[in-house]
Order: structure tokens, then sequence, then C-alpha cells
């Protein structure tokens, strides 16, 4: 079966982009490499979502311009996780970029992030398969 296991995100800042991911997230990095001169490359592994991120550098106006930049509301990642509330405890605790308190609704719980480039990311736990 295929599956998507890999999101590549345009960031603007290496650094505090990983620090974002492995410490609000619980990603660790699975590759970063850089030859002096040419394009950094970070990959950060979530075994918990069985998926990739890759972290890029734009290179050029026209890659820098969908970063931050999803339309209205909806958010750039979405991560499945189980017990979210212990999750959003800890969010709250490391003063993670929470854009709004934990959402309960009748299909399942909410928490809503930014990376420091300003891209949405929701943590979900639902109460009933869709």
């Amino acid at each position: 079966m295929t599956q998507l296991a890999t999101f590549v995100v345009v960031v603007s800042n290496v650094e505090a982009s990983i620090v974002f991911y492995c410490k609000f997230l619980g990603f660790i990095i699975a590759y970063d490499w850089h030859k002096a001169g040419e394009e950094r490359i970070v990959r950060l592994r979530n075994k918990d979502y069985n998926i990739h991120l890759s972290l890029q550098l734009p290179l050029s106006d026209w890659e820098q311009q969908p970063a931050g930049k999803q339309s209205g509301n909806y958010p750039y990642i979405t991560l499945e996780v189980s017990d979210l509330e212990q999750h959003y405890n800890a969010l709250v605790q490391n003063r993670a970029p929470l854009t709004r308190d934990l959402v309960s609704t009748l299909f399942g719980n909410f928490a809503y992030l930014t990376d420091p480039d300003g891209n949405k990311i929701c943590l979900s736990e639902y109460w009933v398969d869709a």
C-alpha cells in the first residue's frame, strides 16, 4: 500500500524549525547534510506519526511565497495523536506557540499551534472513525 510519508516544509530558519518540531512535536533528526556553499538538507522523522518532514530553505523568492500562507484557518499539517489532553498540557507547560485553547467537539479534540514561519499545525484526537 502506498502512503504519504514526507512533507516538505519551506522554512526561513532551519535551526529554529528543528528546535520547534523536535521540542514540541517529538520529531528527531533523521539526517542533516550540509556542504559549504551548497543546499542544506534536513530530514526529521517521527515514528509515532510514521512521517518525515524535509526542512528546506527557499532557493528563490518564488519558493519563499508559500511559507506560513495556507488559506484560511486550515492547518498546513494535521497529526492525529492519542490522549491529546496530555499532549496539550505538555505543550502549555513547554510554552509552545499555541494559537487557541484546546477545542472539544462532538467528534474529537483539537489543538492548534504555529511553527516559527507561521505554518499552522493541528493535533487531533478523533473519537469516531470517519
